[in-house]
């Protein structure tokens, strides 16, 4: 499981790769982000479902607790992360006037993550 997980977390990772997450966040951003959320919950799912459920009663059945994977499960949370940040800093943009924006320093506010990738 680990290892098909890996390679999942290396594909999102290269799909994300292409894209500039960091400067502005449109839609198409917000669904690739989205959309490698739901791919690595759906795994994580799969492998507590096929280990809980299904293998169990299997010929060969599964032996031990259900399998929980881990890499992928913090490379999940850190996907949520990111767009929930990228979202608070949307939200902040809309509700602050020019002056607050400027205070704030808001255009500059992921230049530090720039070099960040999730």
């Amino acid at each position: 499981f680990d290892c098909i997980g890996g390679a999942l977390v290396r594909y999102v990772q290269q799909q994300l790769s292409s894209i500039d997450i960091w400067t502005t966040l449109t839609s198409a951003i917000r669904m690739k982000l989205q959309a490698c959320i739901r791919i690595c919950e759906q795994w994580c799912a799969v492998t507590k479902r096929l280990t809980s459920t299904f293998w169990p009663g299997a010929p060969h059945s599964w032996k031990g607790p259900l399998h929980e994977d881990t890499f992928t499960q913090a490379f999940l949370h850190r996907l949520e992360q990111v767009l929930g940040i990228l979202t608070l800093s949307e939200e902040l943009s809309q509700i602050l006037t020019a002056d607050e924006k400027s205070t704030f320093q808001l255009s500059r506010l992921f230049e530090p993550l720039k070099e960040t990738r999730p």
